[in-house]
């Protein structure tokens, strides 16, 4: 439940301060609010997992499969690509967007493999 109440109140936050338009800037300034909305999330996650047992447990805890899957969904940073071939997104989005959720969606099936065929890599929740 704390997790779902993280997610929501993340969300939540994030949907309120761009309604109050501070992910908006002018194209000359740096777009830290975005830039610290985007880097925030993992290094709160980092600092939590570092300093919590609990959150320790509970990430080893997470279905990999599931995990893996969602990953690999992002495979369809392709259509980024083709968009961008019939001009409807700015190659300055498309390229580095598309070939990155590639490259994420298949090191996600290769680390899901090599999790599977190296039990030294499975944790010991995996292993029982």
């Amino acid at each position: 439940m704390q997790l779902k109440s993280i997610v929501l109140t993340w969300f939540i936050l994030s949907l309120g301060l761009n309604v109050l338009g501070v992910f908006t800037v002018d194209p000359n300034t740096l777009p830290l609010a975005f830039l610290l909305s985007v880097i925030g999330p993992p290094v709160l996650f980092a600092l939590a997992y570092a300093s919590s047992e609990k959150v320790q447990r509970l990430s080893m805890q997470l279905d990999l499969q599931l995990i893996t899957a969602i990953q690999a969904w992002r495979l369809v940073g392709i259509m980024f690509l083709v968009l961008f071939h019939f001009g409807l997104l700015p190659g300055t989005f498309a390229w580095p967007a598309g070939v990155g959720d590639i490259i994420e969606g298949l090191r996600a099936i290769r680390s899901h493999r090599d999790r599977t065929k190296n039990p030294e890599l499975v944790s010991t929740r995996d292993r029982t």
